[in-house]
């Protein structure tokens, strides 16, 4: 395969990174403000509602809404966790997505070097 093959191929190659990247921000940055909205205005409000202001909602509907609050809250905290935990192992990939898109630019950069010496070589022969 020829030197300008190879730096095609590479170049092609840091482009599908530099795409796969770029979905990675948009859902990074789209996951993080849905994280933000879940945490300050579901969560933390559902937290500090409470139904026990009425001594109607005494005995048994107030602990059955205490206990489904309670419920909602888990699952919520949950989700958020695992989230959390999303967008920790999506920030890994986009660095590591980075690292690979410097690599291809080093490698072309090599093989570009590579190909004008080669080009030089040749001019200076004839």
């Amino acid at each position: 395969m020829g030197l300008h093959s190879r730096i095609e191929e590479k170049k092609a190659e840091k482009r599908g990174y530099e795409r796969d990247l770029s979905y990675c921000q948009e859902v990074y940055e789209y996951l993080s403000r849905q994280l933000s909205e879940l945490r300050d205005e579901i969560y933390n409000p559902d937290k500090t509602y409470d139904m026990t202001v009425s001594s109607e909602w005494l005995g048994k509907l107030e602990r059955d809404s205490d206990d489904h609050r309670n419920l909602n809250c888990s699952n919520i905290a949950n989700k958020m966790s695992e989230i959390s935990t999303f967008l920790s192992n999506l920030d890994r990939t986009m660095d590591k997505l980075q690292e690979l898109i410097r690599e291809c630019e080093a490698e072309i950069d090599a093989l570009e070097a590579e190909l004008r010496a080669r080009e030089s070589s040749i001019e200076t022969k004839i």
